[in-house]
């Protein structure tokens, strides 16, 4: 199944609301355009199956940053006081290694947040000129 990223016509953002439905509402969340669906530009996919598939791929890619820099994030968490640790033989060793998988992942899932909600204020910034 081929799926499509939706713009707006007026300003080219893809922060826009529609249903799916043919002849369904849009709107964007940028500018004060309001519509139809059939009016969005649509831009096709060509490497992911939809939509979904984007997020998981951008979450994936995410969560390798994260791992790839874990062994100082831990570290950060150990030195805060957020995961217990004990240092043998010049080796840290983490005491529970469930929480720290824990703050790892919610690490990964705040920068995803994070990127997604900062690219939404780009686009009103570079929408409405601030």
């Amino acid at each position: 199944m081929n799926d499509a990223i939706y713009t707006c016509p007026m300003c080219g953002t893809p922060a826009v609301d529609h249903s799916a439905l043919v002849g369904g509402a849009a709107q964007c969340r940028i500018c004060t355009w309001t519509g139809v669906r059939e009016e969005l530009v649509a831009i096709p996919f060509t490497n992911y199956a939809d939509s979904e598939q984007v997020v998981i791929a951008i979450r994936k890619d995410v969560r390798l940053a994260v791992r790839t820099a874990s062994d100082q994030l831990v570290k950060l968490l150990v030195r805060w006081g957020f995961v217990s640790a004990s240092n043998r033989n010049g080796q840290l060793i983490i005491e529970d290694k469930t929480a720290a998988l824990r703050y790892i992942n919610a690490i990964a899932n705040g920068i995803f947040k994070s990127i997604v909600e900062e690219r939404e204020k780009i686009e009103v910034e570079r929408v409405r000129g601030s």
